[in-house]
């Protein structure tokens, strides 16, 4: 057996083949070890340098060094010798084409055209029309590749299917072929052995068969199929606006490939196509009701509790059975700060005129009522001819002494008291009582996906035949599995470009003709690995999304369909989502602000007729996505001591990366004379604990006499977290 590289045998060069691996869609590679016994002896190879190794003269790997790594393990020294092939190449370079821009303009004199100078730029934005295959796309990829520089030619390059107009911007050759590729599972790209960058169709590929039952084959796991996975039917549905008599309408034409109907396994996309006339401006904009004067209890408390994270929380952790215990003051007692629902308009700044001196002027409204819905999300343009106004919302919500006193779990009456920390009297009852207060964005706008048409291009007609292209590439039966071939001598003669099939197993193993997508080859123990079978999963749902992924479309509008007339030529929003919901406490002559995880409240049930002992007013932390309640009580104060939160955390790290995400392991409330230290957080040390400053305690007699304390807090309300991180360090911050 006579084994060369770049002519010269390996004994000459001092080296041995370790192993051959072959990959389709990602570089294959060749490891050669060299032993010696000195650290300084010269490399036979060197870094950059283009080889071949052929075996009796037949080319079974072309590639160039990557790396010459030494290696020193007791009396063994030596060199291994890293290969790949030209893929690799083709991961470090960004496709580009020339265009050409203008590189100078010349003033006209009076009467001449100005006069433009071109000159030929290096673009990483590159187009391909839809009459261009996803094939020939590919090809063009691989010729760029070959022209600048990449150690390869360019073989047989499959035509694929066809696929629409596309954009793409700065990608590497390798991400482009991987990405039209997906597309085409039925298609297999690689690198060959002599070096020449292959596309074939698996129906082309010569096929190899293994005997399953031989003792030199052996099944290395399960075969499996994606027969529960196929695509039964696949339907483009392509969008494109025509204009009549100067209104816009859409017309929907179908690709369809199998049957429209609707099933499982069905493949259906939506495709915007450039319309004969227009282009679409989207605005989305949810609303919801803001009960009038007239409400009832319900709708009150429905509004208020849709916005109080406090009441949020509440219902989370024990069901909304406690809401109809809830009522809405129907007095107002000014005495009391008791007061019934209200809403009304707040003053109102001088609005600009509208951009466009063609549109008319927003009706407005001094009238709360012609405001009945407020924005949650979106914002709203002034295009939409819709009112806004900020309202201001505010009423007494309670629970009847009698009605809380009889509630049997303890947890919720612990967390009602929190909230509804005033006791009043109206109506000759007693109640618990809060107050909430709102500043919203008022409207007379509906939840909607708001869109006008702008712009004209010219019309594109729809590319048909896509869907059965696809259909073609996702309905058949495919198989994944590797077996090893138990050998004398590897020869290589296995590679990305041939399909398997195995006897004496299932009978539709011996004629699945499924493509080889990695061998490898262990050349001193005489063992190769084959591995077949596609490239990624086939699903119909997989296959939506890598194909909204691939598709770039520079023409991708969607287009509305109507009678509404463009009278605002310039979009941008005029009125966006404003949600400042807070709860007050109040006693008589006024209102007060509670502050929350900031007052300290006496603790009547763990005091004493000699000791006073307190509880912070009870409050919420979030952050990655969890709710945690906080609550301490039984404390006793001393001067200068720190009240101050624990939060135990571990933050998420990927490859020795810390990442921004984290997850909260543990949170409690302490005292002490000194705050503790935060954690430093590296990827080793991922987890640890931060503390935050609720507040401290202050003597005002300074120790002399009858110690009179007063607690300084820090701040007040919930506190929210998030992870700061550089990849190598993260810290933790929290705004209140």
């Amino acid at each position: 057996m006579s084994w060369t590289i770049n002519g010269v045998s390996l004994e000459e060069l001092g080296v041995e083949v370790g192993r051959v691996v072959y990959r389709q869609q990602n570089a294959s590679e060749m490891v050669l070890t060299v032993v010696s016994d000195s650290m300084t002896e010269s490399a036979p190879l060197s870094v950059g340098q283009n080889v071949v190794l052929r075996h009796n003269g037949s080319a079974k790997f072309t590639g160039v060094v990557r790396k010459v790594p030494r290696r020193a393990s007791g009396n063994d020294t030596g060199l291994s010798i890293l290969c790949t092939d030209a893929w690799g190449d083709l991961e470090r370079l960004v496709y580009q084409v020339k265009r050409a821009y203008v590189a100078s303009v010349e003033e006209s004199e009076e009467d001449e055209d100005t006069e433009l100078e071109y000159a030929d730029r290096w673009s990483g934005t590159v187009h391909w029309m839809e009459d261009v295959p996803l094939g020939t796309r590919i090809g063009n990829v691989a010729a760029f590749a070959a022209e600048s520089g990449v150690n390869m030619t360019v073989g047989n390059i499959a035509a694929g299917i066809g696929w629409y107009r596309s954009g793409y911007k700065d990608m590497t050759c390798a991400q482009l072929i991987r990405g039209m590729l997906a597309l085409m599972p039925e298609h297999t790209a690689y690198i060959d052995p002599s070096g020449a960058f292959q596309l074939v169709e698996r129906a082309t590929m010569p096929s190899v068969s293994y005997d399953i039952g031989s003792a030199s084959v052996v099944l290395n796991a399960d075969v499996e199929d994606n027969a529960n996975e196929l695509v039964s039917s696949v339907v483009i549905a392509y969008e494109k606006p025509i204009s009549i008599d100067s209104d816009p309408y859409t017309r929907i034409v179908e690709d369809i490939a199998g049957s429209s109907a609707p099933a499982v396994g069905l493949m259906k996309d939506s495709v915007a196509l450039q319309g004969g006339v227009y282009q679409t401006e989207y605005a989305p904009v949810t609303t919801a009701d803001i009960p009038d004067e007239n409400a009832n209890d319900e709708e009150v408390v429905e509004f208020w509790t849709s916005r109080s994270s406090e009441l949020q929380t509440i219902v989370s952790r024990h069901g909304e059975d406690f809401l109809n215990l809830l009522r809405v003051a129907d007095v107002d007692v000014p005495t009391e700060n008791v007061e019934k629902w209200k809403r009304e308009l707040v003053d109102q700044p001088q609005r600009p005129d509208p951009i466009n001196p063609h549109s008319d002027p927003i009706e407005q409204s001094e009238e709360v009522g012609d405001y009945p819905r407020y924005i949650v999300e979106g914002s709203l343009p002034y295009w939409a001819k819709k009112r806004y106004a900020l309202v201001a919302c505010s009423s007494t919500l309670a629970i009847a002494k009698t009605d809380y006193d009889l509630l049997p779990d303890g947890s919720l009456k612990k967390m009602l008291e929190e909230v509804f920390s005033l006791p009043k009297t109206f109506n000759s009852t007693e109640y618990l009582t809060a107050n909430f207060a709102a500043q919203i964005m008022g409207t007379n706008a509906r939840t909607k996906n708001y869109k006008r048409v702008v712009t004209s291009d010219p019309g594109e007609e729809p590319p048909m035949g896509i869907a059965a292209g696809l259909l073609s590439q996702l309905s058949v039966v495919r198989y994944s599995g590797s077996v090893t071939l138990l050998q004398d001598d590897a020869t290589l003669n296995v590679h990305p470009g041939y399909k398997v099939n195995l006897t004496n197993g299932l009978t539709e193993w011996a004629s699945m003709g499924e493509s080889v997508s990695e061998v490898y080859c262990d050349i001193a123990e005489g063992e190769t690995t084959v591995s077949f079978g596609p490239s990624e999963a086939l699903g119909a749902a997989d296959m939506v999304e890598r194909l909204r992924a691939a598709r770039s479309n520079a023409f991708y509008y969607k287009i509305q369909s109507g009678e509404d007339e463009i009278e605002e030529g310039i979009g941008g929003g005029v009125a966006s989502a404003v949600l400042n919901f807070s709860r007050v406490g109040g006693g008589s002559g006024g209102s007060t602000s509670e502050c929350i995880l900031g007052d300290m409240l006496v603790d009547a049930d763990n005091s004493t007729e000699s000791v006073t002992k307190y509880k912070i007013r009870s409050g919420y932390l979030y952050g990655a996505g969890s709710t945690e309640f906080l609550e301490k009580d039984n404390l006793t104060p001393v001067h200068e001591d720190k009240v101050w939160v624990q939060v135990d955390i571990t933050i998420d790290e990927v490859d020795g990366v810390l990442m921004n995400t984290f997850s909260v392991d543990d949170v409690e409330i302490y005292q002490g004379a000194t705050l503790p230290d935060d954690t430093d957080f590296t990827p080793v040390l991922k987890t640890g604990s931060i503390h935050i400053e609720l507040g401290h305690w202050v003597d005002e007699n300074d120790g002399e006499g009858d110690p009179l304390f007063r607690f300084e807090h820090a701040g007040c309300g919930a506190i929210y977290l998030a992870v700061c991180s550089s990849g190598a360090t993260a810290h933790v911050k929290f705004v209140r």
